[in-house]
């Protein structure tokens, strides 16, 4: 059977994307320093591109977060006692099915039951004394640490493995990752890395599609498909020494099996 090569690629966000949504109601006001405090500590904590944007209840602008620093005295104005209301949030929002929608604030958010069976858990609540989600059977979160509340929120990526039955992998661009075969297929596997992208050439007698089973902290587990790299040429290294006529024959007669002759050993295998 001829072998084939090809090229794929793993594209995965090491923190999962937030949206960061206030609460400046009625019902929050007496606790808007502390409600302010825990989103300024978010917001330096998480890391750089985590945080797709700032919202408060009741008001479907989206505000850079980066600007809460300098603009939250003029912000709070703006919303001061809107209603609390998520949809007009949600309704802006880029795939909130992707996305960890924290909510700080205090007191009841009146629509949360209309959006809470298909994005349960996206919703991360964290109340200042009294409930957002009262009738809703759903642990909230108060007076947490910052720390502990980021591990939740941003559920970094931990490790992934792919998986690629036959194929043997022979070059990727990332060396967190290592090579790894059981006895039935190949794998490379990648534990706590600064960067988990990576471009992998295979070889084999197939050109199945390859999944990566990634792992957050949470023990959250999901499968992304890697993508195919359509005419993918390999950097050549530093210092490349082609192979030999010879090597190249011998190389061949090797992969598909056929008999070959060790000069060294002087004999036929």
């Amino acid at each position: 059977m001829p072998l084939t090569r090809i090229t794929n690629k793993l594209t995965v966000k090491t923190s999962e994307s937030v949206a960061l949504v206030l609460d400046a109601s009625e019902s929050a006001l007496d606790h808007w320093p502390e409600i302010a405090t825990a989103a300024t500590n978010l917001i330096d904590i998480l890391p750089a591109g985590v945080i797709q944007g700032l919202w408060f209840l009741g008001n479907p602008k989206k505000y850079p977060a980066a600007d809460f620093h300098t603009k939250s005295s003029e912000w709070f104005a703006e919303n001061k006692n809107r209603i609390s209301l998520i949809a007009p949030v949600m309704e802006t929002l880029t795939a909130p099915d992707q996305t960890k929608i924290v909510v700080l604030g205090n007191g009841p958010i009146f629509d949360l039951a209309d959006w809470w069976l298909s994005y349960a858990e996206n919703f991360i609540l964290i109340n200042f004394g009294t409930p957002l989600a009262e009738r809703l059977a759903r642990r909230e979160l108060s007076t947490v640490a910052v720390s502990d509340l980021t591990q939740q929120v941003s559920d970094p990526v931990t490790r992934i493995e792919i998986y690629s039955g036959a194929l043997a992998p022979i070059w990727w661009d990332n060396p967190a990752y290592e090579v790894g075969y059981d006895g039935t297929q190949f794998s490379l596997r990648a534990e706590q890395a600064a960067s988990f992208e990576v471009t992998i050439t295979w070889l084999g007698p197939t050109t199945q599609s390859i999944d990566a089973i990634v792992t957050r902290a949470s023990g959250k587990k999901q499968t992304l498909r890697l993508d195919p790299v359509e005419n993918f040429s390999q950097p050549a290294p530093e210092e490349w020494t082609p192979l030999t006529e010879a090597e190249v024959d011998l190389f061949n007669n090797v992969i598909q099996h056929q008999s070959f002759f060790l000069p060294s050993l002087w004999h036929e295998t």
